[in-house]
């Protein structure tokens, strides 16, 4: 990409075409015009040479930051609890003892690794606030090096910012988002904690009434009044969370209500309110998918008519990878204004793929020409698939589906918005 390229495509948005673009083809434009902008393409030389300095200096810092995160475990000093009986007492005399004692003056003390079950187990179990504060801080102490590298990864970004022609890094990263600006970040933040705030302050309430009973022996469901509650530390809450779970609202389990096709059924109302698209279930010809439990989704748009195909592979089966994912198996483009006789192949090269690779494609309502449809696969692993009637979803799963969901219609719908650009 050259300034040339980006003065051209700033001028064929500028120009009055007979013919406009439409909303889509626009936004599409537009993306790719803030992305070169966002890489300096505008720059004069020397200030774009200091923007690919500073740009490969931050990759460098950010590899940097990744691997001190994932080598620093192994280097967490040992925590030193002193006076061990005294602070971990009732914990159990063979727990304390399997722990590394001290020597000369440190004998009473005892050395807990941060990344070990045994620190977990204090921090969760300990009476003591002093030895699970102990815990807490070692756990959670900084490391120089690893502050070192984020304080420069930051000033890093803000040079590139102000070389960008931005006052600040999240100035520049919003210009194109949905926020626009950290003024409307901030203000969202501060209106859902104000929002938020009393409720999270009457669950600090029942934490602080449970520490007063452990502590000073209040019973639980005496009416003490607020100001005289202790206050609650950061590690006092997985040890007081359990005493007061009983008064927190509960609701009702919401596995029943999510079967993975009411969860379908979910998602196409949710599209077909946004972008005007619904999922229709298709039968599928024999040899199409790779096993019975896959199912073929077809994507309809309420004025388009089908615009493409989502196949969802989502339960357990002998040799499937774990892992959630989707796939592009074939993208969108216009196929009947392909220029065949210029691509240098043998006249039938692709017959052995089937039809439909180079010219046939599908009509489209409202569209010019016809369109190879794109197609994509959605695979996870929601357990084991049963035949005979619908199947649970847990909540994680859900959010899984909804998450790769939303990379499916992303091909599905707004990529083709690309090809109709070129």
């Amino acid at each position: 990409m050259t300034p040339l390229t980006l003065q051209a495509l700033k001028a064929t948005l500028e120009y009055s075409h007979s013919v406009p673009y439409s909303d889509a083809e626009m936004a599409v434009a537009m993306t790719f015009l803030r992305d070169f902008e966002r890489s300096g393409i505008q720059l004069p030389p020397a200030a774009r040479k200091r923007f690919v300095e500073l740009s490969d200096s931050i990759l460098l810092s950010g590899r940097t930051m990744m691997n001190n995160a994932i080598n620093y475990p192994s280097q967490f000093p040992l925590i030193e609890i002193p006076e061990a009986d005294r602070l971990l007492a009732g914990m159990g005399s063979s727990f304390v003892d399997n722990l590394p004692h001290g020597s000369g003056h440190s004998k009473s003390s005892v050395f807990v690794d941060p990344t070990s079950s045994e620190a977990q187990w204090i921090a969760h179990t300990a009476r003591s606030g002093e030895a699970r504060k102990l815990i807490y801080v070692g756990m959670n102490r900084t490391d120089p090096k690893r502050v070192e590298v984020v304080d420069t990864l930051l000033k890093q970004r803000a040079d590139l910012a102000n070389v960008l022609g931005s006052e600040t890094y999240a100035e520049l990263a919003l210009r194109d988002k949905m926020a626009k600006t950290p003024e409307n970040v901030n203000g969202f933040l501060q209106s859902l904690a104000k929002h938020h705030r009393p409720a999270a302050q009457a669950d600090v309430n029942l934490l602080r009434r449970a520490k007063a009973q452990n502590v000073n022996g209040v019973k639980h469901t005496q009416k003490v009044p607020t100001a005289n509650l202790p206050q609650v530390y950061a590690w006092d809450r997985d040890i007081l969370q359990p005493n007061v779970s009983y008064e927190l609202p509960k609701s009702a389990p919401l596995d029943p209500y999510l079967s993975a096709g009411t969860v379908m059924n979910g998602l196409s109302m949710l599209f077909d309110r946004l972008y005007g698209i619904s999922f229709r279930p298709a039968s599928v010809a024999p040899g199409e998918v790779w096993d019975s439990s896959v199912r073929r989704l077809d994507v309809v748009h309420e004025t388009e008519g089908p615009i493409g195909v989502i196949y969802t592979d989502l339960w357990s089966r002998p040799g499937k990878s774990g892992a959630a994912a989707h796939f592009t198996v074939r993208c969108s483009r216009r196929v009947d204004d392909d220029d065949a006789a210029g691509d240098g192949l043998e006249p039938g090269w692709d017959a052995y793929m089937g039809p439909g690779l180079e010219t046939e494609g599908a009509t489209i309502h409202g569209k010019e020409g016809k369109f190879q449809l794109p197609i994509v696969v959605l695979s996870m692993d929601f357990g084991q698939f049963n035949p005979l009637g619908p199947t649970s979803l847990s909540w994680s799963s859900v959010e899984t589906l909804f998450h790769e969901m939303g990379h499916a219609i992303h091909c599905e719908y707004f990529f083709p918005c690309l090809i109709v650009l070129y």
